[in-house]
């Protein structure tokens, strides 16, 4: 996946793009991420509060590839593990569409894009 400069914050988490990481905002810590792991979190990131597919979500991360749907089961319960997510819980950025009804669950703040020179709540060097 292409790499822009873009920053996202969401609950008290920071993502650089650029930078390829995941911070902790409360204590700066850098969370380590394998590189599909931090694939799937910018897409779940980019287009939160869409219903996303399984399929348009494996293409996404591993284009040119015909992998298994576990790939992307095994991504997004590391996703969880690493955010501190309930298992079962839909709270990451993002939420795959499913075809059952399923319970409402209370809306989160949205990840918001921010700029470079907003980077004042961010830990002190990143």
């Amino acid at each position: 996946m292409t790499r822009s400069r873009a920053l996202y914050e969401f609950g008290d988490f920071a993502l650089d793009l650029g930078q390829q990481v995941l911070l902790r905002l409360d204590s700066g810590e850098t969370i380590p991420l394998t590189a599909k792991v931090f694939d799937t979190l910018v897409y779940l990131v980019e287009h939160a509060g869409e219903p996303l597919d399984k399929e348009v979500l494996l293409q996404a991360i591993w284009p040119a590839l015909i992998v298994e749907a576990n790939s992307l089961t095994q991504n997004i319960s590391t996703l969880r593990q690493v955010l501190g997510e309930a298992r079962g819980a839909m709270s990451l950025p993002g939420r795959l569409a499913q075809r059952r009804v399923s319970q409402r669950r209370p809306r989160r703040r949205p990840p918001r894009r921010v700029h470079e020179s907003d980077r004042s709540r961010w830990p002190q060097g990143c």
